[in-house]
């Protein structure tokens, strides 16, 4: 007998979404193990997925014109006002961080519910809690949202992950002031918080050893960084290595 129905369910995580060979790897899957699976019968096959990153599984499977895809997003269409929700975030945060009640934020909801809720519609309505101080669904998505910042809850409440791109552009004046004015082993006056050294060990090549100065304003300074030959043998018995 051969099945007629094949269910997937969140085959990938986070590190094999984000690792190309293993998204292959999963596609191979699908296309030699699991659709033969029929033999010469019809099998319907239908996989639930969390799309994580832009080229993971979820994101093969769309491109196959083999595959019906649906994305079901938490949040279909966000308020018109935003404006009025960083007012409420701020009320919000002040309470998060400050470990008070959620009577400030609810209370500012319960004021401008009407126009904080205009135009807004969600996959859920009924995912909120009024215990939890909570009176729509998508106040409940915005505090996600909020908590959880735009990349997560792109990927695990819209279905929609973000392609996150970094680019550093590297100009003489960018270099000129990443460098230190400071002399060799030149520690500086004012504003230290602490100085760090640090040697590392690689068996029968070098030692390295960095100095860093720490300041009080998050800055850091490298005062001395050398490399010096060693030669300790790596078949030594380990006590003697130590």
């Amino acid at each position: 007998m051969r099945p007629s129905l094949v269910l997937l369910d969140d085959l990938q995580d986070y590190d094999s979404a984000h690792n190309p060979a293993q998204v292959e790897k999963l596609v191979e899957i699908i296309r030699k193990d699991v659709i033969p699976l029929a033999g010469k019968e019809r099998l319907s096959i239908l996989q639930c997925a969390t799309p994580i990153c832009p080229d993971d599984l979820v994101e093969k499977i769309k491109q196959d014109k083999s595959w019906t895809t649906s994305i079901y997003p938490a949040i279909i269409s966000y308020p018109s006002n935003m404006k009025i929700w960083d007012e409420y975030f701020k009320v919000f945060q002040d309470e998060q961080v400050n470990g008070l009640t959620h009577d400030g934020s609810l209370d500012f909801y319960k004021a401008h519910f009407a126009e904080m809720n205009q135009d807004a519609e969600v996959f859920n309505p009924s995912r909120y809690s009024e215990k939890d101080g909570h009176m729509s669904a998508i106040q409940k998505l915005l505090e996600l949202k909020f908590q959880l910042g735009e990349d997560a809850f792109m990927s695990e409440y819209q279905m929609t992950p973000v392609e996150i791109k970094f680019a550093l552009p590297i100009t003489p004046s960018l270099v000129a002031s990443r460098v230190s004015t400071l002399r060799e082993l030149e520690i500086p006056q004012d504003n230290v918080q602490f100085v760090c050294a640090s040697s590392d060990l690689n068996l029968s090549k070098y030692i390295t050893t960095t100095i860093v100065v720490y300041m009080r304003d998050q800055t850091a300074v490298c005062i001395w960084r050398k490399f010096r030959k060693c030669n300790i043998p790596v078949n030594i018995p380990e006590q003697d290595y130590y």
